[in-house]
C-alpha cells in the first residue's frame, strides 16, 4: 500500500481486480514519476478514493468489457465520482466489436491478454501524460462541431 502523506504529491494509477500476473508486470513497469497500486476489487478502491485524498492519474481494471468492472465501472467512475482519468481494460476475451464498444464508450485503451510489458508502458505513459492535453482538444472538436452546426441552422 501506498503511503498515506506521500500518495498526496504521488501519481498514482489504481490497478482494480488484476491477478498477480498482471500485477506483476504493472508493478514491474517502467511508469516514470508514477507509481502503482493495487486494490482487490472496485469496493476497495472506492474506498480509498472517499477516505484518502489520492492523485490518481490512471485506473487498470482486469475486466471484459461488458462486466461489472468493464464499460460499468468507467460509468460510475464517471458519473458518481467525477472522474475523469484515463481508464484501460486489461481482457482474456476481446473482439473487434467489443474493442470498439470500450473505446466507443470512454475506455482509454484494452489489453488482451497476455499482455506486453513494453507496449503498457508506451500507451499507458503516453495517455497518461498526455491525457489533459487530449481532453482539451476532444472537448475543443466539440465545441467546433456544436458552433458549425448552429451556423447551419440560422
Amino acid at each position: 500500500m501506498v503511503d498515506l502523506e506521500l500518495a498526496k504529491q504521488e501519481k498514482i494509477i489504481a490497478l482494480i481486480g488484476c491477478d498477480e500476473s498482471i500485477s506483476s508486470i504493472f508493478l514491474n513497469a517502467n511508469f516514470g514519476d508514477k507509481q502503482v497500486d493495487s486494490f482487490i476489487n472496485a469496493a476497495a478502491f472506492f474506498a480509498a478514493l472517499e477516505t484518502n485524498s489520492l492523485n490518481f492519474v490512471g485506473i487498470v481494471s482486469q475486466s471484459e468489457v461488458l462486466a461489472p468492472s468493464g464499460i460499468e465501472l468507467l460509468e460510475i467512475l464517471q458519473k458518481k465520482k467525477h472522474l475523469s482519468i484515463p481508464f484501460f481494460l486489461v481482457s482474456q476475451q476481446l473482439s473487434e466489436s467489443t474493442a470498439k464498444l470500450a473505446l466507443k464508450s470512454g475506455v482509454s485503451d484494452v489489453f488482451k491478454l497476455p499482455v506486453n510489458k513494453e507496449k503498457i508502458e508506451t500507451r499507458l505513459n503516453l495517455l497518461v501524460d498526455k491525457w489533459d492535453q487530449l481532453k482539451n482538444m476532444h472537448h475543443a472538436r466539440q465545441r467546433a462541431r456544436l458552433q458549425q452546426r448552429d451556423r447551419g441552422m440560422g
